[in-house]
């Protein structure tokens, strides 16, 4: 029998991080993460989700602002670009593995992106 897709798939809603989160200072741990997800939709017209994290590992982690600002402004250039890495879901990337070794994939359209800083 074949199965019956519906037209108008509606995705699970995203869990994002609790605003108590987003706020705590570097002071808690060394560990910072620049997490990024939403959706997009792929070259044969599917709606896809995608979702992974930046490490900044202990080494960097005490990155100024400014660092971190351009770090997560050159992610968001290639995710208005319409570019997405290769990943699974919830990946985690250093900052070199993600812009040296991953490939980006071009898709037709990211509808929607979101992306926090979580310490911890």
């Amino acid at each position: 029998m074949k199965k019956r897709v519906k037209k108008c798939r509606r995705l699970p809603k995203f869990n994002p991080l609790p605003a108590y989160l987003r706020n705590l200072r570097e002071l808690i741990s060394p560990i910072v993460y620049a997490r990024f997800y939403g959706n997009f939709v792929t070259t044969t017209g599917k709606l896809r989700r995608f979702s992974f994290q930046v490490r900044l590992d202990a080494a960097r982690a005490r990155l100024s602002g400014a660092e971190k600002y351009r770090i997560v402004r050159a992610i968001c250039g290639k995710l208005l670009l319409n570019q997405i890495p290769k990943h699974k879901p919830g990946q985690v990337f250093s900052i070199s593995e993600l812009f040296d070794m991953t490939r980006w994939i071009q898709v037709r359209k990211v509808l929607q992106y979101k992306l926090g800083m979580a310490y911890g």
